[in-house]
This record gives structure tokens, sequence and C-alpha cells, in this order.
């Protein structure tokens, strides 16, 4: 399984930068347990506009290396941008910064795994939602496994598989 770690927020921060504070997001790691897969894709952008074609990019150039085509590879997409829109649209309201956005994707056997995650205000109902309202609908649709979590301290985690077979078993992202 794909997993994203993250420390709780009174965990101590082995790895601080040299000014002693914590990465933003604090991401720890993101990896295939039980694999063969020896590396996985991870990105990390601002939550804006731009940043979906770029992210989408990356995870689908990850997996064609990993044999992976259509029409996997435009479900794969089509998903990874809704779950990437959905945190540039919703996830920082109406703060003066947006956070980051995070993918992470890896390779087992013949599934596709991929993570996004932001540190946000979390899953909510809003009225005044920009959004239509199909975003996890075309994602649920399009994904073979989909789980959606509130992380600790706000947020929000999608982790989606996808099955591939006869996808490689062995990636080394670049």
């Amino acid at each position: 399984m794909c997993a994203l770690s993250k420390r709780s927020s009174g965990d101590p921060n082995p790895n601080p930068d040299p000014e002693g504070r914590r990465p933003r997001g604090d991401l720890v790691a993101a990896s295939c347990t039980r694999s063969p897969v020896t590396s996985a894709l991870r990105r990390s952008l601002p939550a804006v506009p731009a940043s979906v074609p770029v992210l989408r990019s990356a995870v689908a150039e990850f997996v064609v290396a990993a044999g992976v085509r259509e029409p996997q590879l435009a479900a794969v997409k089509l998903a990874v941008s809704e779950a990437v829109t959905n945190a540039v649209m919703h996830a920082y309201g109406d703060a003066d910064e947006p956070g980051e956005v995070r993918v992470a994707t890896c390779l087992r056997g013949g599934t596709v795994h991929v993570t996004v995650s932001d540190d946000g205000i979390g899953m909510m109902p809003r009225l005044d939602s920009p959004g239509l309202g199909v975003g996890l609908p075309f994602i649920a649709d399009n994904a073979d496994t989909l789980d959606i979590d509130s992380t600790e301290g706000g947020g929000t985690e999608l982790r989606m598989t996808f099955c591939v077979p006869g996808a490689a078993g062995e990636l080394r992202a670049s």
C-alpha cells in the first residue's frame, strides 16, 4: 500500500532545517510497503490552479514508465486532476497565501497507488462552494478504491488505487 506518513503536531522533528523550522506540511515519507518497488513519485506544489496540470503530468509520466496505458491512464489522470483541483479550490479557503498540495504515487504489482493531500481546512459543507460537487464522484467512478480522511489539525488526504494488470512491478522515479 502507498502510505503518506505525517507526524502529529506534538512529535519532535528529528530533521529540522538549519533554522530549526519544520518543513511545511510535515511530509515524512511516501513509500510502498511489502513491495518490490524501490521508489515512488513525490511532488509538492502551492495549491494554485497552475499546479493542477503539472502534478497530473508528473503522475502520468510516472505511471506510463510503469507500462500503464489507456484506458487506465485516462482514469488516473482524471482522478488526479479532480483531487488536486479540489485542494486548490477548497483546502485553503480565503487564506492570504495558498498552502501546499502533495501527490505521492507508487506501483505495487499491478496496482497504482496515488495519495493527494493538503493541510487545509478539511472537508466540510460549504454553502458558498465554487465547485459543482462532481469531483469526488468522478474520482470514485474512475478509481478502483477511494479512501478519504481528514488529517489531524486540518487537511484532507485522498488515497486512490487503480488496478493495472500487466504494469511493471518495479519503478525508479526520476
